[in-house]
């Protein structure tokens, strides 16, 4: 499924890259009043991987899934050019 992605955003020109769910992402999302804390980090930056982590929770073992982390658009003039 990545590898779709991946190529997908070549024909899209936007660019994607894989980050790592880790340890440390996994072990934020463990709450200390909860079961699942939907928070990350302390402070009001969740990040990318801290929200694939939440998002994991929820994710049936052996499912195929991508977690996509958006943010605004970005323009350019020509398709793959500069952003000038």
């Amino acid at each position: 499924m990545l590898e779709e992605v991946k190529a997908a955003s070549e024909q899209s020109f936007e660019a994607v890259w894989q980050l790592p769910i880790m340890d440390e992402h996994k072990e934020a999302m463990k709450g200390k009043y909860c079961d699942l804390n939907n928070l990350g980090y302390a402070g009001r930056f969740g990040g990318s991987c801290t929200a694939a982590a939440f998002l994991l929770n929820f994710v049936e073992k052996d499912t195929e899934w991508v977690h996509i982390d958006m943010a605004g658009p970005s323009m350019t003039r020509y398709p793959g050019g500069d952003m000038t």
